[in-house]
């Protein structure tokens, strides 16, 4: 009985030591702004990638170039993203860019998200996964009259980014 209780305490310590590391790497997660995740397409990449417009639902020709944001109601960074986005579009003007909305088709609520958090876009969409050429929320496409993507940013950008996409859209 006695042998058994050292083993047994060891076995406690080693747990709880667990369990300490996985609420720390929780905490550090959620309350350490990542800022990295900006993603830039390498131009080899650039001359491959279209996006299908009878799949995505969006008509490409309609202007000189597309931006699409593809976004999730839920996704933390969009929500970071947003005041990024409301001056984005507020200062567009007349141009030659439809901007389009691109959710999931569970995400229902996106329409009234975006018009609660003061962001106009052209029009809104709903893509099954894998239509799009991307692999997380938030993710910037700009995208010709042909649906050849020439610009990819993924993530929440940092302040360079945003005057990248800035001046590649509407500059």
């Amino acid at each position: 009985m006695r042998a058994r209780l050292p083993t047994l305490r060891r076995l406690t310590d080693i747990v709880v030591l667990l369990l300490g590391v996985c609420l720390l790497v929780v905490l550090v997660g959620r309350y350490v702004p990542f800022t990295f995740r900006t993603w830039q397409v390498p131009d080899t990449y650039l001359s491959e990638v279209f996006v299908d417009a009878s799949l995505s639902g969006i008509d490409f020709s309609v202007a000189q170039k597309t931006l699409i944001l593809v976004l999730q109601s839920d996704c933390v960074f969009c929500q970071e993203s947003m005041p990024f986005y409301r001056r984005l579009l507020s200062d567009r003007g007349v141009t030659d860019v439809q901007v389009v909305a691109a959710a999931p088709p569970y995400d229902t609520r996106i329409g009234e998200y975006l018009v609660s958090e003061g962001v106009t876009v052209d029009s809104v969409v709903f893509v099954e996964s894998g239509v799009l050429p991307v692999s997380g929320a938030p993710t910037l496409l700009m995208v010709d009259s042909k649906g050849l993507v020439t610009h990819a940013w993924l993530g929440l950008l940092n302040a360079e980014h945003e005057s990248e996409v800035m001046s590649v859209a509407f500059g």
